[in-house]
């Protein structure tokens, strides 16, 4: 399976490096102005950097007066940690899965390929052509127990678990190509976060419950798996896996109206409350990021709990399984073993 997810322009790289950290700088600013010119705002503000902080000094006295002013002037100050704040949703770069995910993909390809009514195996890879000679040599080349041994103890359990190797490779891709759709809705969680704080900063008293000012996080991912039968062949719970099929069919990053987990508007009669509902709604998104990533996580372990057990049972039982083959008898054969029950075909 080729690489479902690409991450779209505005939210890979530089690109949303720049937007990012331009949005912020916007929001900062537009936080710097409605403090100045709200006056609810405004004295919130002194009241929490002023009075609070210097309650030695009286109201209305020129030290007091004095004080906010200065206060008031160094704003910026107040609120320079917006920008950084929001500079921590440059990562992870949703990009950096690319190289598992890609390289899962070759491994399916060097897999693909299915067996014919003969038998004989039809890979991509020409290395798995040999497969095929092998049993002809075998068959054709050899008669006694050993040479029927090997294939059908061996060579044919090869056969059946070459599929399951794929398989296995596309199960894993599946749950690291949905790690990947998990940041990238990330970052465009992080983008509409900064919209809405902007528009209901510039907008407190006239449209606080404004469309535009409603915000969600959209990271959750499609619980179940497209490989299904071959997942519950091998006992792993559906609902532990994730289908990146089903995932991206939601949209890489979807209406955040359709697939919200947290959702509320970011509103207030001040900035300090647009303030106090970025926190709430930065820490939401943090939350509900590292759920989804342990659903991954959970995954991922699942199914390597399970392929270990199959190869511990095959290896400890000496018998073929979805990723073991059992060991022929050709393999601990002495030298009259061999000459009693493999002879070249007449």
């Amino acid at each position: 399976m080729s690489n479902l997810a690409t991450t779209p322009a505005n939210l890979a790289g530089g690109t949303y490096a720049s937007i990012l950290t331009e949005k912020a700088a916007e929001l900062r600013d537009a936080l710097i102005q409605q403090t100045l010119k709200d006056q609810y705002s405004r004295e919130r503000a002194i009241d929490e950097g002023v009075t609070r902080r210097h309650p030695e000094l009286m109201a209305g006295s020129l030290s007091y007066r004095q004080e906010a002013e200065t206060f008031l002037g160094g704003l910026a100050d107040y609120f320079d940690w917006v920008v950084p704040a929001f500079e921590t949703f440059l990562t992870p770069d949703p990009d950096d899965i690319n190289p598992a995910v890609d390289m899962l993909g070759t491994i399916q390809g060097w897999f693909d390929g299915r067996v014919d009514s003969a038998n004989d195996w039809t890979g991509a890879s020409p290395g798995l052509t040999r497969v095929n000679s092998v049993r002809a040599e075998m068959t054709t080349g050899w008669t006694g127990a050993f040479a029927e041994n090997f294939i059908d103890h061996f060579v044919t359990p090869l056969e059946t678990l070459l599929p399951s190797q794929r398989n296995l490779a596309q199960l894993v891709q599946e749950q690291l190509t949905c790690n990947k759709v998990i940041y990238i809705r990330r970052r465009q969680s992080a983008l509409d976060l900064l919209d809405a704080s902007i528009f209901a900063t510039r907008n407190l008293a006239a449209e606080q419950k404004a469309e535009n000012a409603k915000w969600a996080t959209i990271v959750a991912v499609a619980a179940g798996t497209t490989l299904g039968p071959f997942a519950h062949g091998l006992g792993i719970l559906g609902s532990l896996l994730l289908d990146a099929g089903g995932t991206v069919a939601q949209g890489l990053v979807p209406d955040k109206t359709n697939l919200p987990i947290s959702s509320f508007p970011i509103e207030g009669r001040t900035t300090a409350d647009i303030c106090a509902k970025i926190t709430i709604a930065m820490s939401a998104l943090e939350r509900d990021t590292y759920a989804q990533e342990q659903q991954v996580a959970n995954a991922l372990r699942a199914i390597t709990q399970v392929v270990e057990k199959l190869r511990r049972d095959a290896v400890l039982a000496n018998a073929s399984g979805p990723f073991s083959l059992e060991r022929p008898a050709l393999a601990d054969a002495t030298a009259g073993e061999l000459v009693r029950n493999m002879r070249p075909a007449r």
